[in-house]
C-alpha cells in the first residue's frame, strides 16, 4: 500500500489509496463482526478528504454503544492480541 523509491538523497513515498481502502474496508467488516458493542466505523482526516500523502497515517472514528464504567477500561479489547487488532496494526503499517 505504502511504497517508497530512494534516488541518493531523494526519496518518495507513494500511497496506494484505492488498495488500502479496500483493505480498510475488509478489515471494518471484521471488527464489526468481531466486536458487538461496536456500532460504526468510520474513515475521517485526509485520506476521507482525499488529500492523503505517502506519509498519511489513517484516522478511524469507532463508535460504540453506551458502556458503564471506566471506559479506558472498556478500549483494551480494541488494542489486544486478537486476529481483527493485529490485523488492523498491520495495515496501519
Amino acid at each position: 500500500m505504502r511504497r517508497i523509491i530512494s534516488s541518493g538523497s531523494v526519496k518518495a513515498i507513494f500511497l496506494d489509496q484505492d488498495e488500502l481502502l479496500r483493505r480498510l474496508r475488509e478489515v471494518a467488516v471484521e471488527a464489526l463482526e468481531a466486536f458487538p458493542e461496536l456500532q460504526e466505523v468510520r474513515l475521517i482526516g485526509s485520506l476521507a478528504a482525499g488529500t492523503a500523502t505517502g506519509t498519511s497515517d489513517v484516522d478511524l472514528l469507532l463508535r460504540v454503544k453506551e458502556v458503564s464504567g471506566n471506559p479506558l477500561e472498556a478500549l483494551k479489547p480494541y488494542f489486544s492480541s486478537s486476529p481483527v487488532a493485529w490485523r488492523s496494526a498491520w495495515i496501519s503499517c
